[in-house]
C-alpha cells in the first residue's frame, strides 16, 4: 500500500505555483497555526497531542504496545516511533529513496517530482514516523542481528485544511505517506498501519484521520475502499479554497474518528437525505400537474380535482425532524 497524499514531496520547491510541466497546484509547507484562526481549545488539543507536560515530543505509540508488532502472513516485524528532531540521517534517506521508487510515476503523471521538496519535508519538526523494521540472524555472527526497514507512516497532527495552506477545520491525524517495500506489500501491514494510526488519532482525541490521494493512484483508492472502512472523499476543500479544488492534483480522503462528530454527520446527511426527496416529491407532484397547497396542520398536499369534480388532497412526504 503506497499512499502519498499531499503532493508536497514532488510539488515543488515554493508552493502554490504551477510546476512546468506539471498540470496540478504544489501545496506549500505547513505554516505555522494561529490561534486566533484555529481556536484556542484546538490549539492546546494539538500541543497535547505532540508534546508531554515537559514540553518534550510525546511518543504516541507507547500506548499500544500490542500493535507494536506485526506478525502475519510469514513476516516477524517491529514498530518504533520516531520524529522529524530524532529521524537518523541513514532512516531519513531511505524513506526518501523508498517514496521515490514507489511514487515518483505516479507524481510524473501531474505535478512532477521533487527530490528537494521531499527530503525537505522529511526534515520537518512537526513530523511523527511509524518505522517497521525486521530483525533476522547474522549469518557470520550467531548472537548478533541485523535490522532491515521496510515500511513507515509520516503523519502530523494538524487541522484539516493544511493541505490546501490554510489552517482552519477540526484537528486530524494526517497521514502523509505511508510506504511498504514492494516484497513486504500485500500482506496486510498497510492496513495495519492504519489502523494504529487510527488508535493514535483517537486516544489524541482527534477529530478526523485524513489523507490525500495523488490524481491517478488507483492503487490507494481500491486499498481503502477495500481494504479498510469509513472512508470516504471530503470535500471540507471547498470550504477553505476559492476556485476549482481539481487543481491541486489530489483528492482527499477522510474518516471521523470521534464518536459524538459522527452522529452529528450522520444526523446531518439523513437530514439532507430526507430534503432530497421531499424536493423529488414535489418536483414529481408538480409535473403531475398537482397544485401544492399547505393544510390546516402545517403539512405540504398536493391538491388535485377528481373526475367528479370534488377535490381530493395527498400529503407529500416530508422529513422527520
Amino acid at each position: 500500500m503506497n499512499v502519498r497524499n499531499t503532493g508536497k514531496g514532488g510539488g515543488g520547491k515554493s508552493g502554490k505555483s504551477t510546476r512546468k510541466g506539471g498540470k496540478g497546484k504544489a501545496i506549500v509547507k505547513t505554516k505555522k497555526m494561529k490561534s486566533t484562526a484555529a481556536g484556542t481549545d484546538k490549539v492546546v488539543q494539538l500541543r497535547a497531542a505532540i508534546f508531554n507536560d515537559d514540553g518534550k515530543d510525546r511518543d504516541v505509540l507507547a500506548d499500544f504496545k500490542p500493535f507494536q508488532k506485526f506478525n502475519r502472513n510469514g513476516l516477524d516485524l517491529k514498530i518504533d516511533f520516531a520524529t522529524g528532531d530524532n529521524l537518523s540521517p541513514t532512516t531519513r534517506r531511505w524513506m526518501h529513496s523508498l517514496c521515490k521508487k514507489n511514487m515518483k510515476e505516479v507524481y510524473d503523471k501531474d505535478y512532477g517530482w521533487d527530490d528537494e521538496d521531499k527530503m525537505s519535508e522529511l526534515r520537518e519538526k512537526a513530523s511523527r514516523f511509524l518505522v517497521v523494521t525486521q530483525e533476522f540472524a547474522d549469518g557470520d555472527f550467531v548472537d548478533e542481528k541485523l535490522t532491515k526497514k521496510v515500511a513507515f507512516v509520516n503523519f502530523r497532527f494538524t487541522l484539516q485544511g493544511e493541505c490546501y495552506d490554510t489552517m482552519k477545520g477540526e484537528t486530524c491525524l494526517f497521514v502523509y505517506d505511508i510506504q511498504v517495500e514492494p516484497e513486504y506489500q500485500r500482506k496486510g501491514l498497510g492496513k495495519h498501519l492504519m489502523q494504529v494510526c487510527e488508535l493514535i488519532g483517537t486516544k489524541q482525541r482527534m477529530k478526523f484521520l485524513q489523507l490525500l490521494i495523488p490524481n491517478g493512484n488507483d492503487i490507494a483508492v481500491n486499498f481503502l475502499s477495500k481494504k479498510l472502512k469509513g472512508y470516504d472523499f471530503d470535500t471540507t476543500g471547498l470550504d477553505y479554497v476559492d476556485g476549482d479544488v481539481d487543481e491541486f492534483g489530489f483528492k482527499l480522503q477522510s474518516k471521523c474518528i470521534d464518536k459524538q462528530l459522527k452522529k452529528r454527520i450522520q444526523k446531518v446527511k439523513a437530514e439532507q437525505e430526507n430534503l432530497q426527496t421531499l424536493a423529488w416529491d414535489l418536483s414529481k407532484a408538480l409535473n403531475d400537474g398537482l397544485k401544492i397547497t399547505t393544510n390546516g396542520s402545517g403539512k405540504t398536499v398536493a391538491a388535485s380535482k377528481t373526475p367528479s369534480g370534488k377535490k381530493s388532497d395527498s400529503t407529500v412526504k416530508e422529513p422527520s425532524p
